[in-house]
């Protein structure tokens, strides 16, 4: 849905189906090619109508325009015009894509991580919805997708399946922290013995098998935050960025903090409030005593590490606190109970961070 609620309505018993005026049953659907290849579900945005009782009347699957029409666009129908491997956005009220089409405020955005994948395994919750603002200046998007490309070239959908440019940099990554919780051994669904990783990724439980032997390494432990490279729902690379686990470490910075797409800090939480959360940094770094992260309007993922229960699970902003008491000029006394933030910081914002206590 646009608001990004789950919605799971109903069909009526007999439905209209791509405008066609005969009715058709159904659940003649589940067999249908418009919608499964293979006994996988086409991975495609459909339109819907409801009736007053909130039971689906009609749908409308795109029809395949990449290449069909001289103009790259068909008004009359929902249609998929376009296919980029890789996009770059630019510009401020309206981003240019790769300077031909564009997104604005009215543009559908839509990230599936498995958008190309032949057996995914996904589940809704991974599939979000974007807003427009997310689409930074520069930023870049591959697997890009355009449907109902107008007259103007604007484009009324976007579906992208990954960030970045998918080399080994920065965006090769999963755009997401993930807190190790446990490492085991354990049977999979094709009973095979394979090392598990079971953890926090981007604010919600996670498990993932390794994609072969050796990809785990075998000194990861509870508390460790990573980034790692997912391909069909199994690990295929991790990088070990900060272990938080024992005593706390000194603040640090990693990377740029200002305009890039990935760059961390570590530090005692200062002060926290609605919006945005303040971090102790490290002595002499170039941008001050205090680092200061905005919440993204509520977006930002946060994990709970309990050192002392031993515990990692998911949390809310609510988590976030500190026992610091600024004076009036800011000076505080900080110790070992304050609690310590990893922030993962995407542009100006926090996208993910973990609280440790």
């Amino acid at each position: 849905m646009l608001d990004k609620s789950l919605f799971e309505p109903y069909l009526k018993e007999k439905i209209k189906l791509n405008g066609d005026s005969k009715l058709i049953n159904s659940r003649d659907i589940l067999s249908s090619d418009l919608f499964f290849s293979k006994g996988q579900p086409i991975r495609q945005p459909i339109k819907f109508k409801l009736n007053n009782w909130g039971e689906i009347t009609e749908l409308e699957t795109p029809i395949d325009n990449i290449g069909k029409t001289e103009y790259s666009f068909n008004t009359d129908l929902f249609s998929k015009d376009m296919y980029y491997e890789s996009v770059t956005f630019k510009g401020d009220n309206v981003r240019a894509i790769n300077g031909m089409y564009f997104v604005s405020k009215d543009t559908l955005i839509i990230y599936d991580p498995y958008l190309t994948e032949k057996n995914p395994g996904y589940q809704v919750k991974d599939i979000e919805v974007l807003s427009f603002d997310d689409m930074k200046n520069y930023s870049a998007f591959d697997k890009a997708y355009i449907y109902d490309i107008d007259a103007s070239l604007n484009a009324g959908i976007m579906v992208f399946g990954d960030f970045g440019s998918g080399s080994k940099g920065d965006e090769y990554w999963d755009q997401k922290l993930f807190v190790v919780d446990k490492v085991s051994r354990v049977l999979n669904e094709e009973e095979e013995i394979k090392k598990c990783l079971t953890g926090v990724a981007y604010g919600a439980p996670a498990k993932y098998y390794e994609e072969k032997e050796g990809v785990i390494p075998s000194d990861l432990k509870q508390g460790d935050v990573c980034r790692i490279k997912t391909v069909n729902g199994e690990l295929k690379d991790i990088e070990r960025l900060m272990s938080l686990s024992g005593d706390h470490k000194e603040p640090m910075i990693s990377g740029e903090l200002i305009n890039t797409t990935w760059s961390a800090a570590y530090g005692p939480v200062y002060s926290v409030s609605s919006n945005s959360v303040v971090l102790v940094g490290p002595e002499g770094n170039s941008y001050g005593k205090l680092l200061g992260f905005s919440n993204n309007n509520g977006g930002t993922k946060v994990t709970v590490y309990d050192r002392e229960q031993e515990k990692v699970y998911a949390g809310t902003w609510n988590d976030v606190y500190t026992n610091v008491a600024p004076n009036n000029i800011g000076e505080a006394t900080i110790d070992d109970a304050t609690p310590r933030a990893y922030i993962y910081r995407r542009y100006d914002y926090a996208r993910d961070m973990v609280i440790v206590k």
